[in-house]
C-alpha cells in the first residue's frame, strides 16, 4: 500500500473525515428521514470531537503510557544516539529558502537539540527525502549539534524504525532513545522494539490535560480539540494495523516454516 493510499484511507475512512462525509451525504439525502438522521448524527459526532473533553479522553491515554525523562536519567541510561522522528514535509518555505518542516517535527527537533547539547548525545534525524537532510541542517547551524546521521527514506513509522536499526548496526549503536511527541510514543516503541532495537522512549509535547465534564469551557467546540482528537484517533488506529499487519506476517511466517517441516519429513520418508 503506498503513501498516497494510506492517506486517503486516514483522511477519508477515520475520524473526522468520515463525519464530514456522512454529514454531505446526509446533507444531499436531507429529503428522506434516514438523510436528516445522517446528517444530525454526524453533526453531534463532529462537535463531540471538538470538545476538550473527549479530545483529552481519546488523548490521554497515549500521553501518558511514558514519562518525560530528563537529561540527567538519559546521560545514566545505556542510550547511545537519540532517534528524532520527522512529523511532516511542507514543500518549501519562502522566507528561509529552504526545505519547510512541519509544526510537529520543530517541535521535535528543539527537544531533541536540547537533549543532545544537554548529554552530548549524538543524533539520528529519520524522516523523508527533503524534510530529513533540513532538520539535519537546523539542528547543525541553529542549535549546534554536529554529531547528526541521516535517514531520509522513511515515510511512516515503520520505515523510520527498519531504517534506523540498519543505520544503528552500521554506527554501532545498542541503544537508542527516541524522540517524538507523547501521543506518537506508543506506536513509535512498538515498531522500534518490532524492528529489533533497544530503545528508551523520549518522549515531548506532553500536556496530561483531562478536561473536567462538570466545567462548562470542556464542552466548547475548538478546532485544537478538533485536532487532538484526530491525532489520537489516528494514533490508536495506526498501532491497531501495525498489529494486524504483524500478526498476518508471523501467520504467513508460521505457515511457510510449518509447510518446510513438512515437506523435509516426506523427504526422509522417501
Amino acid at each position: 500500500m503506498n503513501f498516497e493510499t494510506i492517506r486517503a484511507i486516514d483522511a477519508l475512512l477515520l475520524p473526522p473525515g468520515l463525519f464530514f462525509i456522512l454529514a454531505l451525504t446526509g446533507l444531499l439525502l436531507a429529503f428522506t428521514r434516514s438523510g436528516r438522521l445522517l446528517l444530525f448524527v454526524s453533526v453531534i459526532f463532529l462537535y463531540l470531537l471538538s470538545t476538550p473533553w473527549l479530545a483529552s479522553k481519546l488523548i490521554s491515554p497515549l500521553e501518558q503510557q511514558y514519562p518525560a525523562i530528563t537529561p540527567e536519567a538519559l546521560q545514566q541510561s545505556n542510550a547511545d544516539v537519540l532517534v528524532l522522528l520527522g512529523g511532516g514535509y511542507f514543500g518549501e518555505s519562502v522566507e528561509y529558502a529552504d526545505t519547510a518542516i512541519g509544526p510537529y517535527f520543530a517541535e521535535r527537533l528543539r527537544y531533541t537539540a536540547w537533549l543532545a547539547n544537554q548529554t552530548g548525545l549524538p543524533v539520528i534525524v529519520s524522516s523523508g527525502k527533503s524534510d530529513a537532510p533540513a532538520a539535519a541542517r537546523i539542528l547543525e547551524n541553529q542549535y549546534g549539534v554536529k554529531s547528526v546521521a541521516v535517514d531520509d527514506r522513511s515515510w511512516n513509522t515503520l520505515d523510520n524504525a527498519a531504517n534506523t536499526a540498519q543505520l544503528a548496526r552500521e554506527l554501532e549503536y545498542a541503544q537508542v532513545a527516541v524522540v517524538t511527541h507523547g501521543w506518537h510514543m506508543p506506536r513509535a516503541i512498538w515498531s522500534f522494539r518490532k524492528a529489533g532495537l533497544d530503545v528508551l522512549p523520549a518522549p515531548m509535547g506532553l500536556t496530561h490535560s483531562v478536561s473536567e465534564p462538570d466545567k462548562i469551557r470542556s464542552w466548547y467546540p475548538y478546532s485544537i480539540a478538533l485536532l487532538r482528537s484526530d491525532k489520537a484517533i489516528h494514533e490508536h488506529a495506526g498501532l491497531m494495523w501495525y498489529k494486524f499487519l504483524s500478526s498476518r506476517a508471523d501467520a504467513v511466517t508460521q505457515e511457510s516454516k510449518v509447510a518446510g517441516e513438512t515437506e523435509n519429513r516426506e523427504d526422509n520418508a522417501r
